[in-house]
């Protein structure tokens, strides 16, 4: 039986669609009470399958769900509130411009611990080319009222938006921090096929270079761990103690569900001969998704769920766990990996990485070896990982 103690619940709603946005969304003005009730149904078939106990980790994400309204957010947090551990982690993304001090306090009374802020950039040519749907004094406003409620929050950015240059990023970095976030979450562009950004960029329209990406990126991570905020894994920076245990659960391979449309879950099992899992994803059809779990087909055959399913050998776990662990600073622990898998650790490309000093082999004081990348082999860790 797998054992479930976090949650991600999908919402593909969003205002409009950013230019570089490749995620699963569709633009509406209102999100339809159906769709909450769905999860919720979602949710209470989940929890009775797996005999659901208790929640660790709630992470909200879209798309923008702070497009919910007050009372369907309340309905969600409401229906998960018997099972939160007493110190759970319970995130919602929420955009700027539907940020507001009445919302925040309505949130922070549900119950909701820490909020996930899409910042993006603090440039307001850049946030026009990319069609966001805020200006840097939009931003600047969120930023003012999650800093003076002194809530836990965490800021997205982007490195490499055009048009804006080195200098200008790393000044509206710095206006970011100033406003004192525990934790940045900081990606370098990635131009999608099926993205606007990526049409007008092939036409000719919008400048963008890959080489300007990396170097915004590498000048991020060295002016965030400048001033305090520690590289926990390849994207992610934070004030020790506030990193995301959400996404660390991602990366330690712990079991989560998810819930809404175009949702992914993946659930492990680790306590038996040989380890194996489940990985689905719900169909990105809303109409399909609402009319299923609302509908008399749910009640009458839960064996016909709109999802796609992907079973995980122990071959595709093992390789998971390198891939997934090794985005982490602290990397993966040799005695973790005996201990879930018979196969024999694949040592030999680490060895040769750890010559090349982009690989860091060490033993704990419980005797326990780890594999880590360096700083300076994060960044070819893709290039590693098709090695291994």
């Amino acid at each position: 039986m797998y054992s479930v103690s976090s949650v991600y619940i999908h919402i593909p709603f969003c205002r409009s669609k950013c230019a570089y946005c490749d995620f699963f969304s569709v633009p509406v003005t209102s999100i339809q009470d159906a769709y909450v009730n769905g999860i919720i149904n979602e949710f209470d078939y989940y929890k009775d399958k797996y005999s659901l106990k208790k929640i660790d980790n709630l992470y909200i994400g879209g798309g923008t769900p702070s497009l919910l309204s007050s009372i369907q957010l309340k309905k969600i947090i409401s229906k998960f509130f018997p099972f939160f551990s007493d110190n759970a982690e319970i995130t919602v993304e929420v955009n700027p411009e539907s940020l507001t001090l009445q919302l925040l306090d309505e949130m922070l009374n549900m119950g909701i611990t820490r909020i996930s802020l899409g910042i993006q950039s603090m440039d307001d040519n850049c946030l026009s080319t990319v069609c966001r749907c805020c200006n840097s004094s939009i931003n600047r406003n969120a930023l003012r009222i999650l800093s003076e409620k002194e809530i836990n929050y965490s800021v997205d950015l982007i490195a490499g938006l055009p048009p804006q240059n080195d200098d200008e990023f790393i000044k509206g970095l710095n206006e970011v921090i100033s406003y004192n976030p525990k934790h940045i979450s900081l990606y370098g562009l990635t131009l999608e096929e099926n993205t606007a950004l990526y049409k007008q960029v092939s036409m000719g329209k919008i400048k963008c270079q890959e080489e300007k990406i990396e170097s915004q990126w590498f000048a991020g991570w060295k002016f965030l761990e400048k001033h305090g905020y520690i590289q926990y894994e390849v994207s992610n920076f934070g004030i020790p103690g506030y990193e995301s245990r959400h996404n660390i659960n991602y990366w330690k391979q712990g079991s989560y569900l998810g819930l809404g449309a175009g949702g992914t879950g993946t659930l492990y099992q680790f306590d038996t001969n040989v380890a194996e899992g489940l990985r689905y994803t719900n169909s990105s059809n809303i109409d399909k998704y609402i009319d299923f779990w609302n509908g008399a087909k749910f009640f009458a055959d839960k064996n016909i769920i709109p999802c796609d399913k992907e079973f995980l050998d122990q071959k595709i776990l093992a390789f998971e766990f390198c891939m997934l662990g090794l985005r982490m600073s602290q990397g993966i622990s040799l005695q973790e990996y005996s201990k879930r898998f018979s196969d024999t650790f694949p040592i030999e490309p680490f060895l040769r990485w750890e010559k090349k000093g982009l690989v860091e082999i060490k033993k704990t004081e419980k005797g326990d070896t780890l594999f880590a990348m360096t700083k300076k082999g994060l960044p070819f860790l893709n290039s590693f990982l098709s090695e291994l």
